[in-house]
């Protein structure tokens, strides 16, 4: 499905920096950086905010990413873009 402001991406992505967006109401509500190659076999590549809700079980995994490296994951997201005028 495509509209205008509204995408969908299924693409293999770098996850990195996992943190609680409330780390006082648990672990498991999770935002971290994806980043998606953009043209395979180059080094173009775009970096979005993955917002990501976990299970207990998978947020205990999910922290376990050193800060300095990254995971390896395939996301399948919808994007939905607002433009507001000023």
């Amino acid at each position: 499905m495509s509209s205008p402001g509204y995408i969908s991406i299924a693409a293999v992505a770098m996850l990195q920096f996992p943190c609680a967006i409330e780390p006082e109401k648990g672990r498991r509500h999770v935002i971290m950086d994806a980043t998606f190659f953009v043209v395979e076999g180059s080094r173009t590549a775009t970096v979005g905010l993955l917002r990501y809700f976990a299970s207990d079980e998978m947020a205990n995994e999910i922290y376990k990413i050193p800060e300095k490296e990254f995971q390896k994951a395939f996301v399948v997201a919808n994007v939905c873009e607002h433009l507001f005028g000023i």
